[in-house]
Protein backbone atom coordinates (compact mmCIF):
# COMPACT_ATOMS: atom_id res chain seq x y z
CA UNK A 1 0.00 0.00 0.00
CA UNK A 2 3.08 2.77 1.03
CA UNK A 3 5.01 2.42 -1.71
CA UNK A 4 1.78 2.27 -4.29
CA UNK A 5 0.56 5.40 -2.65
CA UNK A 6 4.51 6.49 -2.42
CA UNK A 7 4.05 6.09 -6.75
CA UNK A 8 1.17 7.30 -7.17
CA UNK A 9 1.59 11.07 -5.30
CA UNK A 10 5.11 11.07 -7.44
CA UNK A 11 3.13 10.55 -11.13
CA UNK A 12 0.45 12.98 -9.59
CA UNK A 13 2.50 15.74 -8.85
CA UNK A 14 5.05 15.22 -11.81
CA UNK A 15 2.30 14.80 -14.37
CA UNK A 16 -0.25 17.08 -15.74
CA UNK A 17 -2.14 14.23 -18.16
CA UNK A 18 -2.95 10.93 -17.05
CA UNK A 19 -5.95 10.41 -19.80
CA UNK A 20 -5.47 6.91 -20.28
CA UNK A 21 -7.83 4.05 -18.21
CA UNK A 22 -4.35 1.63 -17.96
CA UNK A 23 -3.51 4.06 -15.10
CA UNK A 24 -6.75 3.38 -13.03
CA UNK A 25 -6.88 1.06 -10.52
CA UNK A 26 -9.75 -1.09 -10.47
CA UNK A 27 -9.17 -3.07 -7.41
CA UNK A 28 -11.17 -1.60 -3.82
CA UNK A 29 -8.36 0.18 -2.08
CA UNK A 30 -7.94 1.70 1.21
CA UNK A 31 -5.95 4.99 2.15
CA UNK A 32 -5.46 5.50 5.40
CA UNK A 33 -4.68 9.13 5.38
CA UNK A 34 -2.70 11.24 8.62
CA UNK A 35 -4.28 14.59 9.36
CA UNK A 36 -1.30 15.28 10.84
CA UNK A 37 1.32 14.89 8.01
CA UNK A 38 1.71 17.90 6.09
CA UNK A 39 1.65 16.21 2.44
CA UNK A 40 -1.81 14.82 2.64
CA UNK A 41 -3.24 17.67 4.08
CA UNK A 42 -1.45 20.42 1.60
CA UNK A 43 -2.12 18.52 -1.98
CA UNK A 44 -5.30 16.84 -0.92
CA UNK A 45 -3.67 13.79 -2.02
CA UNK A 46 -6.95 11.69 -1.28
CA UNK A 47 -9.16 13.77 -3.81
CA UNK A 48 -6.14 13.80 -6.38
CA UNK A 49 -6.64 10.24 -6.16
CA UNK A 50 -10.53 9.08 -6.29
CA UNK A 51 -9.91 9.72 -10.60
CA UNK A 52 -7.58 7.18 -10.71
CA UNK A 53 -9.17 4.71 -7.86
CA UNK A 54 -12.84 4.26 -8.26
CA UNK A 55 -13.15 1.46 -5.46
CA UNK A 56 -11.32 4.25 -2.90
CA UNK A 57 -12.25 4.46 1.20
CA UNK A 58 -10.16 7.07 2.93
CA UNK A 59 -9.50 6.59 6.21
CA UNK A 60 -8.52 9.72 8.36
CA UNK A 61 -5.92 9.18 11.90
CA UNK A 62 -4.82 11.88 13.85
CA UNK A 63 -1.40 11.35 14.23
CA UNK A 64 2.10 11.82 11.97
CA UNK A 65 3.97 10.19 9.27
CA UNK A 66 4.08 6.42 10.93
CA UNK A 67 0.98 6.19 11.59
CA UNK A 68 0.93 2.24 11.94
CA UNK A 69 3.41 2.76 14.70
CA UNK A 70 2.26 5.49 16.16
CA UNK A 71 -1.37 4.59 16.30
CA UNK A 72 -0.79 0.70 15.67
CA UNK A 73 -4.65 -0.46 17.38
CA UNK A 74 -6.70 1.98 15.24
CA UNK A 75 -4.96 1.42 11.72
CA UNK A 76 -5.41 -2.58 12.70
CA UNK A 77 -9.19 -1.97 13.23
CA UNK A 78 -9.47 -0.03 10.24
CA UNK A 79 -7.48 -2.42 8.17
CA UNK A 80 -9.77 -5.68 9.55
CA UNK A 81 -12.66 -3.66 9.12
CA UNK A 82 -12.08 -2.59 5.44
CA UNK A 83 -10.66 -6.85 4.86
CA UNK A 84 -14.16 -7.59 6.31
CA UNK A 85 -16.04 -5.45 4.58
CA UNK A 86 -14.63 -6.15 1.17
CA UNK A 87 -14.42 -9.92 1.85
CA UNK A 88 -10.59 -9.68 0.73
CA UNK A 89 -9.91 -12.90 3.30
Amino acid sequence: MFSITYNLRILLICSTEIPTPAHTLTHPTLLIASTGYIITVAINFPEQMRPFVPDLKVENVNGGHWLQLEKADEVNKILEEFIEEKRLV
